[in-house]
């Protein structure tokens, strides 16, 4: 299915030609989110639904492992708030109901900021009602892609999500807040309806992953998770930019290790892309430890999609083992190699190679590149 918030989904066949809009047998008739969650042990997969014609302005849905959808509830909130994404645990549904709202006048994009509109996030069973949903109010902000969620040893809802101050202010298109977005857990207490906050990551970024999506078994949406795997920067004024720190060898490297590696590993692997100004534009951990993930080999097809999200030019694999995570030095940087990706209209090329062994990475032998026909002979390359 192609993905679009504000409509039904579009089946495509696997040659990519369109069937049309699937309404799973005629029960689907309002919105379907662009991020629905497939529960890695139950097979169900969970989505949502704004509408800004309601209300309601909001329903949850639930489609059964044979593909039938067999729930349909709708949600009380109070206005059309653009809901863009939204996080499961094994055991709950959370939404995120904050001050973007439905402003025709504003154009070209029909939202805009409504900080008087409050913000708050609701936490219910996902075998729940809208009776059963819990919400908690906290200060005004906007999330568009949260990393995980899970529940705590205490009951607690713990989500991790990459927090703008605002939205549609610095620019009425988005997606860039008037400051840096910051990486952000939130712990969600339901019985006092409290939410607290701690900062884990002040480096402008988006787009949160907690796994390399290369093995079933990695995937722990609504599990606790131990890593985030891939960070890509957004893009933001130069000002901004400015304050994303540049990677020109492994002295950065080391900076960007005690930013981004969690404070209980001493060694790994970083995956880092850089942007054509040689500054960080997105990340990914590989973390050696059995309990983090038992597989998380990097193919040659995955390199190019970590290269386009993260908007980089070159990905380099920094290696590190060291006694003090806080304190590396240049020595415990075993391999700092890149390899460059030109990003064209034309295709995507890889240039260099990009030798990649040692803990659960996988080596390289060949990479395979179809590009649109043309005239050029070398324009299919095989290394």
């Amino acid at each position: 299915m192609a993905l679009y918030e504000v409509s039904l989904p579009t089946e495509v066949r696997p040659d990519l030609t369109t069937v049309g809009g699937y309404d799973f047998d005629g029960k689907l008739t309002t919105p379907f989110t662009a991020h629905p969650k497939i529960d890695p042990i139950t097979g169900e997969m969970l989505f949502f639904g704004y509408d800004v014609f309601g209300p309601p302005f909001l329903r949850y849905h639930v489609v059964d492992p044979s593909g039938k959808l067999v729930t349909t509830e709708p949600i009380t909130i109070p206005g059309p708030v653009m809901m863009h994404d939204w996080a499961i645990t094994s055991t709950r549904a959370v939404f995120f109901d904050l001050p973007v709202l439905l402003d025709p006048a504003q154009q070209p994009f029909p939202f805009s900021w409504r900080p008087d509109h409050g913000a708050r996030v609701g936490v219910m069973p996902r075998s729940g009602t809208d009776a059963d949903v819990v919400w908690c109010d906290i200060d005004p902000c906007f999330v568009y892609h949260p990393m995980n969620a899970y529940d705590d040893a205490e009951g607690n809802v713990v989500v991790v999500v990459p927090r703008y101050p605002d939205m549609f202010v610095a620019q009425d298109t988005g997606p860039a807040g008037t400051s840096s977005v910051r990486l952000e857990r939130w712990t969600i207490d339901t019985k006092r309806t409290k939410v607290t906050t701690e900062l884990l990551d002040d480096t402008g970024q988006e787009l949160p992953r907690t796994e390399c999506r290369t093995s079933p078994a990695a995937v722990i949406t609504g599990r606790r998770h131990e890593r985030k795997c891939l960070m890509p920067s957004r893009k933001y004024s130069r000002a901004q930019r400015e304050q994303i720190p540049r990677v020109r060898g492994p002295n950065d490297a080391i900076a960007i290790i005690k930013q981004l590696v969690c404070d209980d590993h001493t060694e790994g692997q970083l995956l880092i892309g850089i942007d054509a100004s040689m500054r960080l534009s997105g990340a990914a951990f590989n973390c050696p430890c059995e309990q983090c993930c038992e597989e998380t080999a990097t193919d040659a097809d995955q390199l190019v999609e970590l290269a386009y999200e993260m908007d980089a030019v070159e990905l380099v694999l920094v290696t590190f083992v060291t006694q003090d995570r806080l304190a590396p030095t240049a020595a415990d940087v075993a391999r700092f190699e890149g390899v460059r990706v030109e990003c064209a209209a034309q295709g995507i090329t890889l240039l260099d190679h990009l030798l990649m062994s040692g803990h659960r990475w996988r080596s390289i032998a060949e990479v395979s590149l179809s590009l649109p026909a043309t005239e050029d002979p070398d324009a299919s390359t095989r290394w």
